[in-house]
């Protein structure tokens, strides 16, 4: 038999007081006084052995009580007789992640706080020899330091929320690092089933350690939040009614009823709602907004749900969008491409000719229009394959002159395979063939047609090029074949129109579709110079510096913090990774020195506003007869700390101690009253 707190032992001597007591009792007579016989007191014949019985009975009573007394607080134990070594280190996992705020059973603290106070109820239970390692999601490496249970305490209590996330193979990899021994490991979480699998469980059970999966359940059954939000058109127009979508998750079991959704542009409240979300469903509200100067706008969207709020708000950034470039390169200055861009004022639009064309242009050019082009030349047919990859966007309307080895080496740089031009001869008068109806439900109409311009009557066309697969179809021949279609190259798009736009070849330049397909391939060909929003932990935000800023270094800026992204330049857009230490939502500022670039809006990631974890029925099954694994309920507090005092100092006596100590106390007043 060991003991834990063995100096405690030195106050045995204190049972020499009651054998002072006895001897001192011995030796003293008691007189009584009285003034009448009539006032004696019957009492029994007691013989001396008797009495003496009884004094020695009291007096080992006293001792034994004071005895198991100082035992109850040297708390003895038998050392453990079980294959864990008591030697091991001891890990200690404590998933802080968003989701952790979700609220405890217990009263007025959220999850975290819960795992934070069952864990250090166990570390009192470890003897100084135990070495003691916290992981959390903090902790993005590998990094390992050993605590004493006091530190190991005083860090847990400081612990907060975090938007980092750990994965399970990365809790395994910082356990591992150190002294290669085997150890027990505590693991708190409330194991969401998006971020952790049933073959984690087969990793651990291959290991030589020792593993407790801490069960967390929140009391939530619930949760709203923005999934996300996009702009119903990508070109957000100056002084005029924008709209904008937002799509509202509900990721709970029960119900979401009347929540309120406010809109804010800056600090001012632009629009608000009350919405009610079934359970496991998405809802999709639009809002309506009007700026009214062309400065970036800081937004956010603040829903009301409680208990879990930390992806109550989202933010992100509107602008209204500056003039669409379009170059229309074309030989003929009265194509029907001037009637459409000329009288629009989004639009900033010029014609050139092939000959005047300045490749200087394309940097700045959101559309390329090669509008009958009958000779492309190899330098011209590089430079718009550099612009197209880089980003640009081409609409290629085909001559019926052309020169064929021209247009077949453009196709080629660009890789638009099984290309067939086919000019006709003029001889021959040329034949259209009808269009088929518009297919409303195509991405490219979106918001442009309704369902019944499917009954309108189509113009037609001879085509002159011809193919059979592209990125994406947007106009077809009622035979098959295809009039406007989409090819994806990098990240621009080539627009292929198979006929030249002029009236013997085609009526669709007079058509009521012509204008509205122009402005939306001139529309998608604007491109934002960021995103209206991104998400922490490893997003890139790509973003467009002048050569003057490009050898800086860019910072991301929030009141008095300041990071430094991990940065890369390449053709004029730096490539910021969002660092894993940047872990609050808002609206950070990208610098450069002391200027400001502009505002991001970085949101938490999604994953920790979904509710569906695995119950501590379905671990258990998951573990199943995995011997060095348990699953454990963090509500039986005495349980697991019985199971770790257990496993560290084998069976502890001093309940043992406090029950006799009890006793013996009892048997004196029993003793001195009754016998």
């Amino acid at each position: 038999m060991n003991f834990v707190a063995p100096l405690f032992l030195y106050a045995l001597s204190a049972i020499a007081i009651p054998i002072i007591l006895h001897l001192v009792e011995l030796r003293r007579a008691k007189r009584v006084l009285f003034t009448n016989v009539s006032f004696i007191k019957e009492v029994k014949n007691i013989t001396s052995k008797h009495r003496r019985l009884k004094q020695l009975l009291i007096l080992l009573a006293r001792i034994s009580f004071i005895i198991f007394l100082v035992l109850v607080f040297a708390q003895p134990y038998l050392p453990a007789n079980s294959t864990i070594d008591n030697a091991r280190d001891y890990k200690i996992y404590i998933d802080n992640s968003l989701s952790m705020q979700n609220e405890s059973k217990e009263a007025n603290r959220n999850l975290l706080d819960q795992a934070v106070s069952h864990s250090q109820r166990i570390l009192s239970n470890l003897s100084a020899s135990n070495r003691i390692n916290i992981q959390d999601n903090f902790r993005r490496t590998n990094s390992y330091t050993d605590y004493t249970a006091i530190k190991a305490k005083n860090y847990l209590a400081d612990l907060k929320l975090s938007a980092n996330t750990k994965n399970f193979p990365a809790l395994l990899a910082g356990f591992s690092v150190g002294t290669p021994k085997p150890y027990n490991a505590f693991i708190y979480s409330d194991f969401q089933r998006n971020t952790f699998h049933l073959n984690y469980i087969a990793d651990l059970a291959q290991a030589p350690n020792d593993y407790y999966l801490v069960h967390l359940k929140g009391n939530a059954t619930y949760n709203a939040f923005v999934d996300s939000i996009y702009l119903e058109d990508e070109f957000v127009r100056l002084n005029a009614n924008n709209k904008i979508r937002v799509r509202i998750r509900n990721s709970g079991t029960d119900n979401v009823e009347g929540s309120n959704v406010k809109f804010f542009i800056g600090e001012q409240q632009v629009s608000a709602l009350s919405v009610s979300i079934p359970a496991k469903q998405t809802k999709t509200v639009d809002l309506v907004y009007r700026l009214t100067d062309t400065a970036l706008k800081p937004c956010r969207i603040v829903l009301q749900d409680y208990p879990i709020d930390f992806d109550n708000t989202y933010y992100f950034t509107l602008q209204a969008s500056a003039q669409i470039n379009v170059v229309d390169v074309a030989e003929n200055r009265n194509a029907p491409t001037t009637r459409v861009f000329t009288n629009e004022p989004l639009f900033k639009y010029q014609v050139v000719s092939p000959q005047q064309f300045n490749y200087t242009l394309l940097k700045e050019t959101d559309l390329v229009i090669l509008n009958a082009v009958t000779q492309l030349t190899p330098a011209f047919a590089e430079n718009l394959e550099e612009y197209v990859r880089g980003g640009g966007n081409v609409a290629f309307i085909p001559a019926n002159t052309g020169n064929a080895n021209s247009y077949a080496t453009f196709f080629q740089r660009l890789g638009l395979n099984n290309i067939r031009y086919q000019p006709i001869a003029g001889t021959t008068a040329p034949v259209p063939v009808e269009l088929a109806a518009l297919d409303v439900n195509n991405p490219f109409f979106t918001n442009i047609f309704e369902a019944n311009a499917t009954k309108m009557k189509m113009p037609g066309a001879a085509p002159v090029l011809s193919w059979n697969r592209s990125s994406a179809d947007i106009l077809k021949y009622r035979n098959g074949g295809n009039f406007l279609s989409e090819f994806r190259k990098g990240t621009g798009k080539v627009y292929l129109f198979s006929t030249p736009l002029q009236e013997e070849f085609t009526d669709f330049p007079n058509h009521a579709i012509f204008v509205p397909i122009m402005y939306k391939m001139a529309m998608q060909s604007y491109k934002q110079k960021q995103e209206v929003a991104y998400t922490l932990g490893g997003a890139v935000i790509q973003y467009p510096v002048s050569n003057n800023n490009s050898k800086e270094v860019i910072k991301l800026v929030r009141d008095s913090l300041a990071f430094i992204p991990e940065q890369q330049v390449k053709d004029g857009v730096a490539n910021l990774v969002v660092p894993d230490d940047l872990n609050e939502a808002g609206f950070y500022k990208l610098q450069v020195g002391n200027t400001d670039l502009t505002t991001v809006a970085l949101n938490y990631n999604k994953k920790e506003s979904e509710l569906d974890t695995y119950s501590l029925t379905d671990l258990k099954n998951m573990v199943g007869d995995a011997k060095n694994i348990k699953v454990l309920d963090a509500s039986d507090e005495i349980g697991i700390k019985n199971l770790v005092a257990q496993d560290n100092l084998g069976t502890q006596l001093w309940k043992y101690c406090l029950i006799l100590c009890l006793i013996f106390a009892l048997t004196e007043i029993l003793l001195i009253r009754f016998m």
